[in-house]
């Protein structure tokens, strides 16, 4: 039995599916039980826990033969229970005990490339934690470090695919010049699944990196090109941090204090140290426009964003109904959610990460 954590995320969820096509047995760690509905049906084990709380993993530990971790720590979490990095640590170190009392010595984890303590991003910095962690225990953990993945539900893809498809200008901060090395979701499937049982990557660490090595906005371009648009690129002289981040959460409806979190990697190069993955598994690994063009055909909807561009051309005139609309019994059981994110954006936005 293999414990996939992290799993109602996009690379949970497509990682389980791969395990699966391999004729591996999963078991699948949620936190609620309002999202097991995926898997009703597949065949896949779901179990209630959360990392958070040592107990609560002991009974999806029990039996497995190896862990994947692929969670972390960036949702909204009351202040109380500590700052990003020292979560990660407690959501890492509670799985390597319970693995130890359970008798499991494998556990694999996908961190980000350029983690380190020192990083200049908040979330490279709480990613490094999980990572240093697991390297201190005695378990035979193989750790990958990837950029932005090319795949459906990737937040850094839909996010590009977005901003290429709707606007009609786009402006181009410091941090385009920037360099990054995408990958394909299929290779880092490719590598997650192969390595399960291979004792060359037991105990290691390795950079993936797609073929390319190119910039944020060649990657708008070679995106643009592949979409068939032609949107305006505009020099701008500035790094425009948090206003990506606004724009992340216009793009991809996720919580503006994780927009907050992710915008200042995009300052950081993204690019691999070294390749010995290549010829352990891919070979040659997918180019950025293989990659783009393998996501689009996959199947499924991209999630449409917040507003669309020509939603908001025409929003004076359906103000009227958004206001009933916000009225609405069902609307306002999502008020008060809604209004600690106001809170925490604007408290976010005035104090640096």
């Amino acid at each position: 039995m293999i414990l996939v954590t992290g799993a109602t995320g996009f690379l949970g969820g497509a990682l389980i599916d791969a395990l699966r096509a391999r004729g591996q047995p999963v078991r699948a760690l949620v936190r609620s039980s309002e999202k097991c509905s995926r898997w009703s049906d597949s065949g896949v084990e779901v179990v209630i826990g959360d990392v958070l709380d040592r107990s609560s993993l002991v009974h999806p530990v029990k039996g497995t033969r190896a862990v994947y971790y692929l969670v972390h720590a960036m949702g909204p979490q009351p202040a109380a229970r500590g700052s990003l990095e020292e979560l990660e640590r407690q959501g890492i170190a509670n799985l390597i005990a319970v693995c130890h009392a359970e008798g499991v010595s494998r556990v694999i984890y996908l961190g980000g490339l350029a983690e380190a303590p020192d990083a200049q991003s908040a979330h490279l910095r709480a990613r490094w934690q999980i990572e240093s962690v697991l390297q201190e225990s005695d378990l035979a953990y193989t750790v990958f470090r990837a950029g932005m993945i090319i795949g459906r539900g990737s937040i850094s893809f839909e996010a590009l695919y977005r901003i290429v498809r709707d606007l009609p200008v786009i402006p181009l901060f410091e941090w385009a010049g920037q360099r990054i090395e995408p990958v394909a979701l299929s290779d880092v499937l490719s590598l997650l699944v192969d390595c399960l049982d291979d004792p060359r990557t037991f105990y290691e660490t390795f950079d993936v990196g797609g073929r390319d090595s190119l910039t944020y906005e060649t990657m708008c371009r070679e995106t643009a090109q592949v979409l068939g648009t032609q949107p305006l690129f505009v020099p701008v002289p500035f790094a425009g941090t948090r206003l990506t981040a606004l724009g992340l959460v216009a793009a991809t409806r996720i919580p503006l204090r994780l927009a907050l979190y992710l915008a200042p990697s995009l300052q950081i190069p993204l690019v691999s140290s070294e390749h010995q993955l290549d010829a352990l598994y891919l070979g040659q690994p997918l180019g950025f426009r293989e990659a783009v063009q393998e996501a689009l055909s996959a199947p499924g909807r991209l999630q449409e964003p917040l507003w669309k561009l020509d939603e908001l051309l025409h929003l004076p005139i359906r103000l009227p109904a958004l206001v009933r609309s916000a009225l609405s019994k069902e609307a306002l059981k999502w008020f008060p959610r809604a209004l600690e994110q106001v809170y925490l954006g604007v408290k976010l936005l005035w104090n640096p990460i």
